[in-house]
């Protein structure tokens, strides 16, 4: 991708750049409630369909793996075609995808329709944050707009298991995707009326750079979610970190020997810049993970409705608005610095206080380690994204963007993987000396002692290496 040549702004008037926000927060806040609303439709879908657990565990998790292999390269193709036109093909093909998964009626047919909705998903994220981006040219503005966005993804996240318990209560799970694919159409006729167009008039597709960079993100994926239920050291997860490797080190060597590489390595010799990455991808891993193990726990031991569970996350959902919405204020004041190492040492002490969690007591616990949560979230969510768009050139919005994106999508694949397997493990070997529910609960523990030891880690760089203002 070729960033000599800047980007002519849009022009406004008015409040048209909100309208625009709004349309494109409701893509990307799609996109996210797709993860937790499957996720939250499992149990209905496999005795529906009745299933095996292998392919049970691809349903959800295959969405995320084509998302993180394509969002990259597709954060390109907008600066190619123009960053309304790819969000609205994504748009477009949510809903293609969605309305495949409801009309679904083996499982093997909603996966290839999980994975079109997939595709449609790796367009909207990192376009509709370039949009965002080249939008908003005043930084403040910029970080507010930027935080919104951020703040309606995690909303997508916490409201799926919400509206997916709602819908199964009454329908059937079917019924879920089809609202989901009501919604994206709605987004695809709405957004060419309020939603600017911006290209990058001399930009290409860097194709070795795709090919290369989306088979190495690929396997990596496919290594995680199948390692983590299957075994690191199967057949098929040795060849996938074999070929990770390889396409890794090939797509290195051609972006560093172009002119024009679809994305910028030299980024990364900034301290900040990767810490910023490592901080948006633990975020992830910490709202899909612990979402995930909080909704089995609530379902499976608590034996609460998929809508009660819903219910239940308010706290973390709501908590999680409200600190987003008073971030940008925060910034800059505080800085970024001060802002994600505080995110990372609250959201510590949020999985810490889960330890506290005893179903057999009443859910007051978790109820407040969720509104700790939340407060550590929406300090690190959107203020990382803000400081890794601020931090390039609005020609470079796509790379940064479709980058942020990758990051957190690898994330959240690791969330749900590493603490899923985590719990499944523990679980297993509980089982062996205790009851079913105390097993539950010792493994629910476990998982969150693991969640609290990566946000600290991941905070002492934070400190060192993130710049205080961008």
């Amino acid at each position: 991708m070729v960033i000599s040549q800047p980007v002519k702004p849009p022009v406004h008037t008015g409040n048209s750049r909100w309208y625009s926000l709004a349309a494109v927060c409701v893509g990307a806040m799609l996109t996210f409630l797709n993860i937790t609303a499957t996720i939250s439709s499992v149990p209905a879908i496999q005795e529906d369909l009745h299933a095996d657990s292998a392919t049970m565990v691809w349903i959800p998790s295959i969405f995320a793996l084509v998302v993180a292999s394509l969002v990259l390269s597709a954060g390109t193709l907008g600066d190619v075609i123009g960053r309304r036109t790819a969000f609205l093909i994504g748009s477009a093909v949510m809903s293609i995808g969605s309305l495949s998964s409801y009309l679904a009626h083996t499982s093997g047919w909603l996966l290839v329709a999980q994975a079109i909705t997939g595709v449609g998903a790796a367009l909207v994220l990192p376009n509709s944050l370039a949009i965002i981006s080249n939008s908003f040219t005043n930084p403040k503005e910029r970080t507010e707009a930027i935080s919104i966005w951020a703040a309606c993804s995690g909303l997508g996240l916490a409201i799926g298991p919400l509206s997916a318990g709602a819908i199964l209560g009454e329908f059937s799970w079917n019924t879920v995707f089809l609202v989901n694919s009501i919604a994206a159409l709605g987004v695809t006729l709405i957004a060419p009326l309020v939603v600017p167009q911006s290209r990058i008039a001399s930009a290409h597709l860097d194709l070795p750079g795709l090919v290369t960079a989306t088979l190495a993100i690929g396997s990596l994926t496919f290594w995680v979610i199948d390692g983590s239920h299957n075994g690191f050291s199967s057949t098929r997860a040795v060849i996938a970190i074999i070929v990770f490797a390889c396409a890794m080190a090939m797509f290195i060597a051609y972006e560093r020997a172009v002119d024009a590489p679809m994305l910028d390595l030299e980024l990364f010799r900034s301290p900040s810049f990767s810490t910023v990455m490592v901080v948006s991808a633990t975020a992830l891993f910490g709202f899909t993970g612990l979402s995930l193990i909080s909704v089995l726990l609530l379902e499976r031991v608590g034996l609460l409705s998929a809508w009660t569970t819903g219910l239940h996350l308010l706290a973390l959902m709501v908590t999680y608005m409200v600190v987003s919405g008073i971030a940008p204020r925060l910034l800059p004041r505080l800085g970024f610095k001060v802002m994600l190492t505080g995110g990372l040492l609250v959201t510590s002490a949020g999985a810490l206080l889960l330890l506290r969690v005893h179903p057999d007591e009443g859910w007051t616990a978790l109820t407040v380690a969720m509104v700790v949560l939340g407060i550590g979230f929406g300090s690190l969510i959107a203020p990382a994204t803000a400081a890794a768009m601020n931090s390039v050139a609005p020609a470079q919005a796509g790379m940064a963007s479709g980058t942020v994106n990758m990051f957190r999508q690898l994330g959240s694949v690791l969330g749900t993987s590493v603490l899923g397997s985590i719990l499944t493990a523990q679980l297993a070997e509980g089982l062996l000396t205790q009851s079913p529910a105390e097993a539950f609960e010792s493994a629910f523990h476990i998982c969150a002692v693991v969640a609290a030891i990566v946000f600290a880690a991941v905070a002492l760089p934070t400190a060192v290496f993130v710049r205080g203002k961008s």
